[in-house]
């Protein structure tokens, strides 16, 4: 029988972190899981460490990269591909969790078959392992009381309510999804520097529903240096929101007003009313016209930004 659940362990770096996390994934109470580590040449000594793990029976896969891929969406991908489990949860090499993870999520995702995600809450902990916060401060444009207790959404209300706002999943670690309801554009990620995550959630909820419980705690390694906390992140996550904005457009899961509402509300300026259909159309067949739209769109930014 093939285990219920597939750990994919994408690595890169973490050495200093490395026993914390995989020690956190064997000592779960639910076992019924098979690891998968993907190295994507580290260069910290971070080898040596995995190796040492080498001889678990647990760990179905160690494979280490010749030369880095350049994103972890890509080993999440990779993973994918070689898991055999019902649900995966993708454990970032520099988090850790409660010995109950598996336990709490499997057996919601399990009790109800409609669910695509389930996740539960995150802390913030530094470099030590001190714990900073929870995500307080990430949610408080919206509700906070909604992470306070555990709850079940239909996807696409998910999506337009939160998601479309910001990655309201803001740590993969957090969580456990069907694999059956991964789609076919999966690539798409790829095609993210820091964001692909958000896409990814998206696309399980646009036909399940999502589960969160605070019955079980997920922590999340904060550091301070890092591309995705500097100004420079911001600007990739904005440029990378857009895309997204308009992935969303395109499924008709939000409407033409809506993505301008958000562009303009992530730093864009006004443009003319009389523009934005023109823009929109060429911006909604991006794929097919991406050396036209592209031109297009920078020209419309500079215009806007002025």
């Amino acid at each position: 029988m093939p285990p219920l659940v597939s750990v994919i362990l994408p690595s890169y770096n973490h050495a200093a972190y490395l026993r914390r996390r995989i020690d956190s994934i064997l000592n779960q109470t639910f076992t019924d899981f098979e690891l998968i580590i993907l190295d994507d040449c580290s260069s910290d000594g971070s080898r040596i460490i995995l190796e040492g793990y080498a001889s678990n029976s647990k760990i179905s896969h160690l494979l280490f990269n010749e030369q880095n891929s350049g994103s972890t969406f890509f080993q999440w991908i990779k993973g994918i591909k070689l898991s055999i489990g019902k649900y995966i949860w993708i454990a970032e090499s520099d988090d850790f969790c409660d010995s109950n993870f598996l336990n709490v999520l499997v057996n919601r995702l399990e009790r109800y078959p409609s669910v695509t995600i389930a996740y539960c809450n995150t802390i913030q902990v530094d470099e030590k392992d001190n714990i900073l916060n929870g995500l307080s401060d990430y949610y408080k444009e919206f509700q906070l009381c909604r992470w306070e207790d555990d709850f079940t959404n239909n996807g696409k209300d998910e999506i337009v309510r939160y998601l479309v706002n910001k990655n309201t999943i803001p740590n993969a670690s957090a969580v456990l999804f069907r694999k059956k309801s991964i789609s076919k554009s999966l690539k798409q990620i790829v095609e993210y520097r820091l964001s692909g995550d958000w896409l990814f959630w998206i696309m399980l909820l646009e036909n399940g529903f999502i589960y969160y419980t605070v019955m079980t705690n997920n922590y999340f390694r904060y550091h301070p240096n890092t591309v995705r906390s500097s100004s420079a992140g911001t600007h990739i996550i904005n440029e990378e929101r857009k895309k997204i904005l308009l992935y969303l457009s395109r499924k008709k899961i939000i409407t033409k007003d809506v993505f301008f509402e958000n562009l303009h509300k992530y730093g864009i300026a006004k443009i003319n009313p009389y523009k934005e259909n023109y823009i929109y159309i060429v911006l909604k067949f991006r794929k097919q016209y991406k050396r036209i739209n592209d031109f297009i769109f920078r020209i419309t930014v500079k215009y806007k930004t002025q």
